[in-house]
């Protein structure tokens, strides 16, 4: 039974299915009409489109939305629509016959159909001759007869007709490109004879004529007729260069109106094609015409911008040039070429609008002279210059103030170029270049003329701009004459940019390039102030001149000053200075600043000076570069002379008596050492404290006992000594020493003496407490103190006691105002009797005192024989409150907070001073920063910096509660700064914020490799030795970076560099770019189709110093990959030791403050490295001086490092007490080996800001 149910079942279900099967079939009902409406042509040739027309119309019940329609052209391709009306192109690749099915459609049912057969011709090959024009002599608006021959050159009938057009032409020359300046009268369509005869039988020709007429604007001269039968769209030709004929003799046409002049104006073109925010520079080219017969004289232009239209009103529109007279030749044109001018008044758009500005150009001639037609004397640029207040969507980079200077140079020589390139978009651009081009025309074509070199901008954030100077070479391979530079900023696209016609600029003076190198810059004379005090700030002019013929471009010269009057070149110059182009002929005062300061205690200076002290001019007369100053400056100061006191003191025989208390002494030559004698008691204690500047002669205290022979303590630190004794058994003088470091030292110096009674038990007492300098402290700062507890007493301490470390708003600490620090105590070891313990500590200001001035103190919580001298305050310092969060100070660069990725909440920014934080990201990174605020109370920028402190995004949007800033791929791991900065008008002086910083992944496909980045600039080049020894290929990675390496060459060194494509086949081309020391672009080569290396063969260094290669690949492709190669560098490998990631505890500095420091010292060579030294000096440039910087220690290490080992290395020294400077200072890292040669010198330096403070 239960089979018999399943067999049941299974049959009411295909019953059912057959009823459903057997259901009214909706498409069924409806209908339409399709029909092919033309074809065109209506026989087609290979490669030519074909154009089939149709219409398709709905029957009853169907409407239009309910139809589509297929297109088969019978080759196998087809095309589906749903338009009623329709027309589709194809191209068909080869002859043949074609049917071309059409169908109607609906529900995907067919509906209707129709068909036609097409016919696609094999190729033909047609050639045009024998063209004639008649009558030989006619007048414009007359009728000419024009006849050619059209020949059938191969076996096969022409079958479709063709169109032939005729032309007047000047010159008996035209080619295809050439059709566009003809003069267009007419055209005729060749057919057959009837419908059943082809066109052109196989082998025949046909002689076709029609008739045109002359246009009324035709100038009167001599043409040639020319006819063309263009075989584009029309048909297949196996030899275009014959569909083209030219009369053999020319016409002669007459204008009779054109007895007079007629001027007009046309090629009317302005640059920028967007301006931002005003238009306040423009460029503009134009030409002139005069299609009169006569010359017209005594023309002049006027040069209009009209806002809105093309119509010129005087009264409205700006008047921004106006030529001089010129005249115009009949029949002729006078080019005004590209100039920039600069507007008196920029044109301002309303607030929040885009404007639209055209350039007008009238023409007219002076006084009474008639012309024929007036009507063409206005001419206006066809396309108007937008301006908006409003930066343009995207990236928008834009060009302005380029130059070139000097005005004339020499093959291989200098020129300078200067720019400035923004970014008037929203958003940031990423790494691209400027190429700097000349050409023989004041016009841009990047296709055709040389690219010198190129300007890398890695990162151009939204409304930044960056300032442009460079030095080019131009290249022996141009031939003399006059050249336009111009820049072309993106050249090859890699950016979306907007507006592309901003990105350019052409600097409209042509710049003389001579074959021979005629330049002579010599110093003419040396002026010398007569006196000055020192610290002044002082100005020598040296006249510098140029002879010869050529300009001498940027160069750079060099100060010696000495204490004799003859002057002394070998030392290390004094400082260098830029010497600007001078023209042949012409002079230049230039004023060298410099500080008057007494060295060695001398009051009198003489110095000298050398022009091109690169040595990078091709001068054959070199005698006439050094010039000796006229007189000398005295120098008048404390430090300008040092008198003997004549005591006597010289040894301690003869040691003068010194009482307790503070003198000034000196010592002077021919003294070594100057001795004094101290009375003490039976149990008296001595402090004795030298203060002097180390930097002007190192000195040494010591103390001996009342003999003279004993020793009891020295101290031979800079600047500040402090030797004593205790509890001394015996009375009588004891003796002070003060001596030089060598026997030639001099210096002066202070003596404080202080002698303290002896006390029974112990006796404690804190001394030399030593906070940083600097003028302010935020609450919450942590600030390193150190202090010296002496026992004066007769017993040892107990084995530990406190100290109270506190803050108070006056120096008496002990009192009921002092507040605790943290820690509140410390605990001091044991002191034994008449000795001292050297404390450190760190402390932390309490976020609970308010702003104003403040004491940091110690309390001996001891209860001694004498309670009343356990304290010790140290110097003023300030508390300011304002600003203040758990991540402060951070008010620096150099004081920046390092932050990892996370969320960080209760931020506070405050109008003060900005935030800045460290992050620290791995390569092959992607990285944000996002700080949220409430920009009701204060809007907040931000913005963020490389390694380099350049800004490379930044973020500064309104009327939003969020800025963001970001990195989209980290090429080689680095530190970045992120800025916060809060902006307001009102009297919120703080607001809060909450950052976050996310660091995450990118596509591993993406990943690069990065081990020699980021090398994008010459500042973070990397060792070109190092590249070379590099195991596997290197890496262009992303599209659009740019790698530099950096080598030292000896002057004379001759050496060849290789760029190849590793592997050959990739797109793209390797070009090498050389810069010499002072930044200045060299030799370059590119790659060629084929040839997958650019060398730059036996380059001879023309001065010793840092040369840098600079290596592109161009093309679409995220990574290309190369690999390098020299010679003449000598025998790779060995030690190469390098100094990185340097960093220094936050806030400023002050004199005499302890500056903790830490930097990563590697050996990247295949050798180990004996353990070398180092020294620690600050300056006030980034670049070390050695002759400048102020020797702050050395060090040397004790390990020896390895091959491919890294240490991080951490020292502690202070700062002088004299010589600092408010502001920012670099505290230079030199690494050196020991007997060993480090083959990559250039990287054993590294430098960290650091933020100073006199006050």
């Amino acid at each position: 039974m239960a089979i018999l149910r399943v067999y049941r079942l299974a049959c009411l279900l295909m019953l059912a299915l057959l009823f459903v099967g057997c259901g009214e079939d909706d498409g069924a009902s409806k209908s339409a009409s399709i029909k092919i409406v033309s074809i065109q042509p209506e026989t087609s040739y290979p490669g030519v489109s074909t154009d089939i027309n149709f219409e398709v119309l709905p029957g009853d019940g169907t409407s239009a939305d309910e139809l589509s329609w297929v297109v088969r052209f019978g080759d196998g391709a087809s095309a589906s629509g749903s338009a009623s009306t329709a027309s589709v192109s194809h191209t068909y690749a080869s002859s043949g016959i074609y049917t071309v099915e059409v169908l109607a459609m609906t529900a995907e049912r067919e509906v209707a159909s129709d068909s036609t057969q097409l016919k696609v011709l094999e190729p033909i090959d047609l050639a045009l001759s024998d063209v004639r024009g008649a009558p030989a002599n006619v007048q414009v608006g007359g009728e000419l007869s024009i006849s050619f021959i059209a020949k059938n050159v191969l076996a096969g009938a022409v079958e479709s007709p063709f169109k032939v057009d005729a032309y007047l032409s000047a010159s008996a020359n035209v080619n295809a490109a050439d059709t566009d300046d003809l003069i267009h009268l007419g055209q005729t369509t060749v057919s057959a004879e009837n419908s059943e005869a082809p066109v052109i039988d196989a082998g025949a020709s046909v002689a076709p004529g029609f008739k045109v007429q002359i246009p009324q604007d035709a100038l009167t001269g001599n043409y040639h007729v020319v006819v063309w039968a263009n075989p584009e769209g029309q048909f297949s030709d196996l030899d275009a260069a014959n569909n083209r004929a030219v009369s053999g003799g020319p016409i002669r046409v007459e204008n009779t109106a054109s007895l007079v002049p007629d001027l007009g104006v046309r090629d009317i073109a302005m640059t920028p094609s967007r301006a931002f925010p005003t238009l306040s520079q423009l460029s503009r080219t134009f030409t002139v015409t005069n299609a009169g017969n006569i010359d017209a004289f005594d023309v002049v232009a006027k040069v209009w911008l009209s806002v809105g239209n093309t119509t010129l009103e005087p009264g409205e529109d700006q008047l921004i040039e106006e030529s001089g007279t010129f005249s115009v030749a009949a029949a002729s044109e006078k080019l005004f070429n590209l100039k920039t001018l600069v507007l008196d008044d920029a044109i301002v758009p309303p607030s929040g609008e885009e404007i639209e500005v055209y350039l007008l150009v009238e023409v007219a001639i002076q006084g009474d002279s008639p012309e024929v037609n007036l009507a063409n004397n206005i001419g206006a640029s066809q396309t108007p210059t937008l301006v908006s207040d409003e930066r343009s969507e995207g990236i928008d980079i834009a060009v302005s103030d380029f130059a070139v200077t000097p005005d004339s140079t020499y093959l291989d020589g200098t020129l300078n170029v200067s720019m400035r390139v923004k970014n008037e978009g929203t958003l940031a651009a990423g790494s691209f270049f400027c190429g700097i081009y000349t050409s023989e025309q004041a016009a841009v074509n990047t296709n055709a003329d040389p690219r010198l070199t190129n300007i890398n901008i890695s990162n151009l954030a939204a409304g930044a701009e960056e300032l442009i100077d460079r030095d080019i070479i131009v290249p022996g391979l141009l031939d003399p004459g006059n050249y336009y530079f111009y820049v072309v900023c993106d050249p090859q696209g890699a950016l979306s940019d907007a507006y592309r016609s901003n990105n350019q600029a052409i600097f409209d003076t042509p710049i003389r390039i001579t074959d021979e190198a005629d330049v002579d810059l010599y110093a003419d004379t040396l002026t010398v102030p007569q006196s000055a005090a020192s610290g002044d700030t002082v100005g020598l002019v040296a006249t510098i001149c140029a002879g010869g013929s050529n300009a001498t471009g940027h160069t750079r010269g060099k100060l010696w000053r000495s204490t004799s009057g003859t002057p002394d070149y070998s030392p290390d110059a004094l400082l260098e200075f830029d010497i600007p182009s001078i023209n042949p002929g012409e002079c230049e005062d230039i004023v060298i600043e410099t500080e008057a300061e007494c060295v060695d205690f001398s009051p009198h200076y003489f110095y000298a000076i050398e022009v091109d002290s690169d040595n990078t001019l091709p001068e054959s007369n070199e005698s006439n570069n050094r010039a000796s100053g006229a007189g000398r400056l005295n120098v008048s100061g404390e430090y300008c002379a040092c008198v003997p006191d004549g005591r006597g003191n010289d040894d301690s025989v003869n040691a003068h008596p010194l009482s307790p208390g503070v003198s000034s002494q000196a010592l002077c030559q021919p003294e070594r050492c100057d001795f004094y004698g101290v009375n003490l008691t039976p149990g008296d204690s001595l402090f004795v404290k030298t203060t002097f500047d180390a930097a002007r002669g190192k000195l040494q205290t010591r103390l001996f006992d009342t003999n003279g022979l004993n020793e009891l303590d020295a101290n031979a630190n800079d600047d500040y000594q402090e030797v004593a004794t205790f509890l001394v058994p015996s009375g009588g003088d004891y003796i002070v020493s003060v001596c030089g470091a060598t026997s030639t030292t001099q210096n002066l110096y202070d003596l404080d003496v202080e002698v303290i009674s002896p006390a029974a038990g112990y006796d404690v007492l804190p001394r030399d407490l030593r906070v940083p300098t600097r003028d302010t402290f935020s609450i919450g700062s942590q600030l390193g103190i150190s202090f010296r507890v002496y026992n004066l007493g007769e017993d040892a301490t107990p084995a530990d006691f406190n100290a109270k470390l506190v803050i108070s708003p006056n120096p008496i600490i002990g009192d009921g105002d002092d507040i605790a620090l943290s820690p509140a105590t410390l605990t001091i070891p044991q002191v034994a009797a008449g000795s001292s313990q050297n404390i450190e500590a760190e402390v932390t200001i309490p976020t609970s005192i308010d702003n104003g001035t403040y004491y940091l103190g110690v309390d001996l919580d001891l209860a001694d024989s004498n309670p009343g001298n356990n304290q010790v305050a140290s110097k003023q310092i300030t508390i300011e409150t304002q600003c203040y969060d758990p991540l402060e100070p951070n008010n620096s660069f150099g004081e920046a907070t390092t932050v990892t990725p996370g969320s960080y909440s209760n931020l506070v920014s405050c109008t003060a001073a900005p935030d800045y934080y460290k992050i620290c990201v791995q390569n092959g990174k992607k990285m944000s920063v996002r700080v949220e605020f409430d920009e009701s109370q204060g809007d907040i920028d931000l913005s963020l910096f490389d390694q380099t402190f350049r800004e490379i995004d930044n973020s500064a949007t309104i009327n939003t509660d969020f800025e963001q800033v970001s990195v989209d791929y980290v090429n080689g791991s680095q530190c970045y700064f992120a800025k916060v900065a809060l902006l307001t008008t009102e009297q919120v002086l703080q607001t809060n914020y909450t950052m976050t910083v996310a660091v995450q992944d990118v596509d591993p496909s993406l990943q690069c490799d990065a081990v020699f980045e980021s090398n994008d600039s010459l500042d973070s080049a990397s060792s070109l030795l190092a590249a070379l020894n590099h195991s596997t290929t290197l890496d262009r990675c992303p599209q659009g970076d740019t790698d530099y390496y950096y080598v030292d060459l000896q002057r004379e060194q001759k050496v060849s560099l290789r760029g190849i494509l590793d592997p050959g086949a990739q797109a793209g081309t390797l070009r090498i770019q050389l810069y010499h020391p002072n930044g200045s672009a060299g030799r370059n080569h590119e790659t060629a189709p084929g040839s997958p290396v650019a060398e730059i063969a036996d380059f001879e260094a023309p001065a010793a110093g840092t040369y840098y290669l600079q290596v592109t690949i161009d093309g679409t492709q995220r990574r290309a990959t190369y690999r390098l190669e020299a010679d003449g560098l000598g025998a790779l490998g060995g030690v190469d030791l390098a100094a990185s990631n340097s960093m220094i505890g936050p806030g400023s500095y002050g004199p005499g403050d302890e500056v903790r420091l830490g930097f990563t010292l590697a050996n990247l060579g295949n050798q180990t490295a004996d353990a070398p030294s180092y020294k620690v000096y600050l300056g006030q440039n980034s670049a070390h001086d050695s002759g400048a910087d102020i020797e702050l220690t050395s060090v040397s290490l004790t390990q020896d490092f390895g091959a491919g080992v890294s240490r991080a290395v951490t020292t502690r020294f202070d700062l002088p007490v004299g010589g600092l400077w408010d502001g920012t200072g670099y505290l230079h890292i030199v690494v050196s080996t020991i007997a060993q040669t480090d083959m990559n010198p250039a990287n054993n330096q590294t430098f960290i800001p650091i933020t100073l403070s006199t006050n």
